[in-house]
């Protein structure tokens, strides 16, 4: 659901090139989150497919949305080239917000010439794009282009190779986070490009400032914000951008923690639990119950380690385990149930006890 909390800005917004006055940083961005948990885009977004604007007959291969089950798909038909570089790409885009993290969960994996990401523009061909780009393997790419008085420039001004190769059966979800610290002086505006496959553990891609005082090199003062989807050669692959949610803060999100995959062992006089330890958690809850759809009951909470010894069992009981993660205050999925019981006989006495 979208949550929006409105600040005024009071930067201005007016592109200083050449100019020896002091320059104004745009102010901080509002909290906004949208989980597409609806049916239909949300108050200020826009969707557009630059492939129609070029090719408008041609509507077999044009791109198309739609928001069902809690996430956004952007559906690029394959055989015909909806590549950013030719502006054929769709995207869905909202006002832009300011300086601030804008993040983006996409669910979905590269099986061929796809591209994704997060775009930052003035107007149609003038923009700064911060994408995922499959090819052989997953790479980055940060693309300004510029239309300047009818001509338009475009440069690829860096990149980086996440080494995941193609296709990216097993990789997760992709996270893409751009944090932006915006000035009314485009020489001034920096980006910091990072991904994920599992919203806790960032990868950086590259940061910097990649815009100068020459007209046909910054894309001036940003209007829009979106996620963009697309493909290239050689293969001009179909693809389902599932966009899971878009959200832009002061601060990096918190994520709810993946499931912890759990293991279960059962001593004579105890249930030792056990689970990864990868997971950039806070705490864990462990929940018991006596059959495998529950009841299930919090045993412990505010655990600080991953693993847990039950000593509250009694022998000839099966018990049922499954552990929640916890980061920021915020709870991930619990994990599958594991059970155990005790083995072997009970525990010698101690001495002097007959």
């Amino acid at each position: 659901m979208a949550k929006r909390i409105l600040m005024a800005v009071t930067a201005v917004m007016t592109l200083l090139v050449g100019s020896t006055a002091a320059t104004a940083q745009v102010q901080q961005a509002p909290d906004y989150r949208d989980e597409f948990d609806g049916t239909a885009l949300g108050a200020g977004w826009t969707f557009r497919d630059g492939y129609a604007d070029q090719l408008p007959a041609d509507t077999a291969n044009h791109a198309s949305y739609a928001v069902a089950g809690g996430a956004l798909t952007i559906s690029i038909p394959g055989g015909a080239e909806h590549n950013q570089w030719w502006l054929r790409h769709a995207e869905i885009q909202r006002p832009y917000e300011g300086s601030g993290v804008y993040e983006t969960r996409i669910d979905s994996q590269f099986t061929g010439s796809q591209q994704v990401g997060l775009s930052f523009e003035t107007a149609p061909g003038t923009f700064m794009q911060f994408m995922l780009y499959g090819r052989g393997t997953v790479r980055g790419f940060v693309e300004r282009f510029v239309t300047h008085e009818g001509t338009l420039h475009k440069d690829t001004v860096t990149g980086f190779n996440t080494g995941i190769g193609i296709p990216t059966t097993n990789a997760g979800s992709w996270y893409l986070r751009v944090t932006l610290d915006d000035d009314a002086d485009p020489t001034l505006r920096s980006w910091n490009f990072e991904w994920s496959t599992d919203g806790s553990n960032w990868n950086a891609g590259v940061s910097g400032v990649y815009e100068t005082a020459d007209p046909t090199e910054n894309v001036g003062a940003i209007q829009q914000v979106g996620v963009f989807a697309g493909n290239h050669r050689t293969g001009y692959d179909a693809y389902d951008a599932n966009v899971a949610y878009f959200s832009v803060s002061e601060e990096p999100p918190v994520n709810p923690p993946a499931a912890p995959v759990v293991q279960a062992t059962g001593t004579s006089s105890s249930i030792a639990l056990s689970w990864d330890d990868e997971l950039a958690t806070d705490t864990y809850r462990v929940e018991r119950a006596t059959a495998n759809d529950g009841p299930f009951t919090a045993i412990v909470t505010g655990h600080p380690d991953p693993a847990y010894t039950d000593t509250a069992v009694t022998a000839g009981s099966t018990y049922f385990y499954r552990v929640v993660a916890v980061r920021g205050g915020v709870e991930g999925v619990a994990s599958g149930v594991v059970s155990a019981s005790l083995v072997g006989g009970p525990p010698d006495p101690p001495d002097g006890v007959p």
